[in-house]
């Protein structure tokens, strides 16, 4: 929670200061690039945050604006775009008010009566179908979709560029293939339910 905390109000500040700043602007489409990273968001209300928004969207972007900014990801030879998939069937004010610093792509016009009998995981695969589509209309050569609860690592891109890029390469030079059509990448936690191993996590790394 005190993590949580500190993050919220240095994303609040960055944003405070530099929510007019050009340099800073995905709002305009880019067709071709190498890597768009579309952030997944709905909005929160945690009982761990006493039914406040933890904002979790709010330094999700946050961070990945500095990851952009980083040199080290600059001197990557790979083009990137940033956009927000709002897959939220009622107001999510906190992704709407960056909705012209981003690209922004909001699934529902209006609550359709049809969502609130829909499964949670049939919702959120018809979610993410939505989002990856709407990213594959400006023709990327890799999407990466993103929850807006997992915060990324600072090295995020220069990762997925070694596996994607660098090590492709290697295993091609073998006269292997490597027909990926996608990878989902699971956090710890995602391996245990209850303090139990979650073996069908794991059939998806």
């Amino acid at each position: 929670m005190r993590q949580n905390e500190l993050r919220v109000a240095s994303a609040s500040k960055f944003w405070t200061s530099h929510r007019h700043n050009t340099s800073l602007n995905f709002a305009k489409k880019q067709m071709g690039v190498d890597i768009d990273i579309m952030i997944v968001t709905t909005s929160r209300h945690s009982l761990l945050t006493k039914g406040e928004n933890p904002k979790f969207f709010t330094q999700i972007l946050w961070q990945f604006f500095h990851i952009l900014n980083d040199p080290e990801t600059k001197a990557l030879p790979w083009k990137i775009s940033l956009s927000i998939c709002n897959v939220d069937s009622k107001h999510h004010e906190e992704a709407e008010n960056f909705s012209s610093l981003v690209q922004y792509f909001h699934r529902y016009s209006e609550e359709p009566n049809a969502v609130s009998q829909l499964n949670i995981k049939e919702k959120e695969k018809q979610d993410y179908a939505f989002c990856l589509e709407e990213s594959l209309k400006s023709k990327p050569k890799y999407t990466l979709l993103v929850e807006d609860d997992a915060f990324p690592h600072p090295q995020l891109l220069q990762i997925l560029y070694h596996l994607l890029e660098i090590r492709r390469s290697v295993v091609a030079s073998r006269n292997h293939t490597l027909d990926v059509l996608f990878i989902n990448f699971i956090t710890q936690k995602d391996c245990w339910d209850f303090g139990v191993l979650n073996q069908n996590a794991f059939l998806s790394l």
